[in-house]
């Protein structure tokens, strides 16, 4: 491994969510180019590149950072990166990784609680990891760890499209466990987001999803295909279509 690979200590703080013990190798192999959700994230990466391509220089957090799969897209050289993530797993895997093992810093922690000092970074992502947490407590950590007119951008689950009323009708009939995690219109997210000291700036809806589940796994690469096809007309009513969407802030 890279002398230059800084791991930082520090342990989560807080316990009271569930864990998500994922492996790492499993977990980046769910969005391998060819998979189901290949597509998905790949769509994700593009919209959040484009919503921060003004912002090539500075100190950059990816909290939630799993084992890399944002960073790797994230590394310039004006950049100096910093990837954190709850579980210790994850953190090791990054360390291991040859392209992220050179000048990138990494953290195990809670982004309930970060291990920073207030307005720290210039840029700060959370993608995927808001929804498995109290959102309240995990979007004031990220405006606090962030400097005045710094950029804050969070992904969160559509609580209003039709894929995920769906998704929450079909656990309750054939599971006895719901998924725990927390579902928000953009609406609710957005007055969440401005009740810290962040300002909306922009609000991108993404993976626009016709096959609600149990559908879209058993032909992921029919509808997938389908969906992309179909996404332009879907953009017309995208609060409905849109299973997810994406957040930038700006620190006041």
């Amino acid at each position: 491994m890279n002398e230059s690979a800084k791991a930082i200590k520090g342990k989560p703080r807080n316990e009271a969510r569930p864990k998500l013990d994922w492996d790492p190798k499993g977990y980046a192999g769910l969005y391998e180019k060819g998979s189901a959700a290949s597509d998905f994230f790949a769509e994700r990466v593009r919209i959040i590149l484009d919503l921060i391509h003004e912002d090539k220089k500075g100190k950059v957090l990816d909290a939630g950072c799993g084992p890399g799969m944002m960073i790797r897209h994230l590394i310039d050289g004006d950049r100096k990166i910093v990837g954190l993530d709850l579980s210790p797993a994850m953190i090791r895997q990054c360390l291991q990784t040859p392209y992220l093992s050179a000048g990138v810093e990494f953290s195990c922690g809670s982004i309930e609680s970060l291990p920073f000092m207030d307005g720290m970074f210039d840029v700060v992502l959370a993608m995927g990891v808001v929804e498995y947490t109290e959102a309240a407590e995990a979007v004031r950590e990220l405006a606090r760890v962030t400097e005045k007119d710094g950029i804050v951008i969070m992904t969160m689950l559509n609580k209003t499209s039709l894929y995920r009323l769906w998704q929450k009708a079909y656990e309750r009939l054939f599971h006895s466990e719901e998924t725990p995690i927390s579902l928000y219109s953009a609406r609710s997210f957005c007055r969440l987001v401005e009740s810290t000291d962040l300002d909306v700036l922009k609000v991108v809806y993404y993976d626009f999803n016709l096959f609600p589940p149990p559908f879209d796994k058993m032909m992921p690469r029919r509808a997938a295909k389908i969906n992309s096809k179909l996404e332009p007309l879907l953009r017309h009513c995208q609060e409905w279509f849109g299973s997810g969407f994406i957040v930038k802030a700006r620190k006041k």
